[in-house]
C-alpha cells in the first residue's frame, strides 16, 4: 500500500495498520474480455394455411461489457412457404435479401438492443420452422469471445426430421 500513496495528489503514510483501510475510487474503467450477444425469435403463428399472415420478431442485444463489431444477424426463410416478405427494424439497419436475410451492424455496445420484424404470407398448409442467429467480431477482427453462446440463436416452430427405413422383403 505504501507504494501508492500520493498517486492521485494526496494521501499520507499509514502509521497504524490496526484500523480499517478505506479506499476512494475517483474513476475506473471497466474492462471485460467478454461480450454476450443474445437473440430471441417469436412468431404469431407456426401452423399456417395459404393466405395466413406470418409475423416473426427478432429481438437482439449485447448484455456483455465488451462491445462487438461487425455484428451479423441472419435468418434463412423458407420462401417456398412464404411470399411478399417484408421487414422493419429498430434501430434502422439494412438487410441483404435473398433466401437468407442478413443484417449487419458496425458495432453493438453494452446494453444496446434492437428489433427486426419480418412479415410474409403463407403459400401452403404447413408447420413453419425458422431459426435466426447472431455473430460478431472483436475490435481486432477475431470472433467475439461470447460469454454464453447458447443464446446466439433463436427458433420458432418444430424442425421436421425424416427417417427413411429400408424395405426388406423376405420369402415373398
Amino acid at each position: 500500500l505504501t507504494n501508492f500513496i500520493g498517486w492521485n495528489g494526496g494521501g499520507v503514510p499509514i502509521e497504524y495498520w490496526g484500523n480499517p483501510i478505506t479506499t476512494v475510487v475517483e474513476w475506473a474503467i471497466g474492462v471485460s474480455p467478454h461480450s454476450d450477444l443474445e437473440i430471441t425469435k417469436t412468431a404469431n403463428v407456426t401452423q399456417v394455411v395459404p393466405g395466413d399472415v406470418v409475423t416473426y420478431v427478432l429481438s437482439y442485444a449485447n448484455t456483455g461489457l465488451a462491445a462487438v463489431e461487425n455484428v451479423t444477424i441472419t435468418d434463412q426463410l423458407n420462401l417456398t412457404h412464404l411470399t411478399d416478405v417484408t421487414y422493419t427494424t429498430y434501430p434502422p439497419i439494412w438487410a441483404t435479401q435473398g433466401v437468407t436475410f442478413a443484417w449487419t451492424l458496425p458495432k453493438l455496445s453494452y446494453g444496446q438492443t434492437g428489433t427486426i420484424t419480418i412479415t410474409g404470407e403463407a403459400l401452403v398448409t404447413t408447420t413453419l420452422y425458422n431459426e435466426a442467429t447472431i455473430t460478431g467480431t472483436t475490435s481486432i477482427g477475431h470472433p467475439t469471445p461470447d460469454k454464453d453462446q447458447d443464446d446466439n440463436s433463436g427458433e420458432v416452430g418444430t424442425p421436421r426430421y425424416y427417417l427413411y427405413l429400408p424395405l426388406v422383403l423376405r420369402n415373398y
